[in-house]
């Protein structure tokens, strides 16, 4: 017969790794890309926290610019000064209600005026600290201008009675005038409803 061939097989084959084929050209950049913008985020990330933690510098402020003022602010509006006195004015009503006490008029009223004469009046008929009831004037919808006589201004407007007894409201015309001493005061109080107030 033929020859036999014989072929003998080591313990161990060692088969070569199959070859990778080669990258293509692009994928190395996409990967070194997605490295660079993990890194950048990290450092944003950590820039971001390290200001946020105590003890760290503050960044810089902006220096806000100032402009010159293009328009000149109103002067302050005369009325605006009575209503204040008016409202002044029934704080210290309503303390001489509660106790009939004239020094709580006083700085708001004329002691020429009519109206401080009906509190001198009342005051005579009621003995000091007659009342021991809260009372408390409010002025709402006022409205202020130069009055009928040189030197006078009418400050009109609801007021509010508050007391533990009733809530009542009226219209008023609080007339204003300077006294002896040049100060604004209260010359005069009248029902701004009422016909034929003079």
């Amino acid at each position: 017969m033929g020859d036999v061939l014989e072929i003998r097989v080591p313990d161990q084959l060692r088969i070569p790794p199959p070859e990778r084929p080669p990258r293509p050209p692009g994928r190395w950049r996409a990967a070194a890309a997605l490295c660079l913008i993990a890194v950048l985020a990290a450092a944003g990330w950590l820039a971001v926290m390290g200001s946020a933690q105590p003890g760290a510098p503050e960044p810089p402020k902006a220096v806000p610019q100032t402009t010159p003022q293009t328009r000149a602010t109103a002067p302050p509006d005369p009325g605006d000064e009575h209503v204040a006195l008016v409202r002044a004015a029934l704080d210290g009503w309503a303390a001489f209600a509660a106790g009939s006490r004239l020094p709580a008029i006083e700085p708001f009223f004329d002691p020429a005026g009519p109206q401080y004469r009906r509190f001198v009046d009342e005051a005579a008929t009621r003995a000091p600290g007659a009342s021991a009831s809260a009372y408390r004037f409010e002025l709402q919808r006022a409205t202020a201008g130069p009055g009928p006589a040189a030197g006078e201004w009418t400050v009109g407007g609801e007021v509010t009675l508050h007391s533990e007894f009733e809530v009542r409201s009226y219209s008023w015309d609080f007339v204003v005038r300077r006294n002896a001493d040049g100060q604004w005061r209260v010359w005069t109080v009248r029902d701004a409803e009422a016909a034929g107030n003079p």
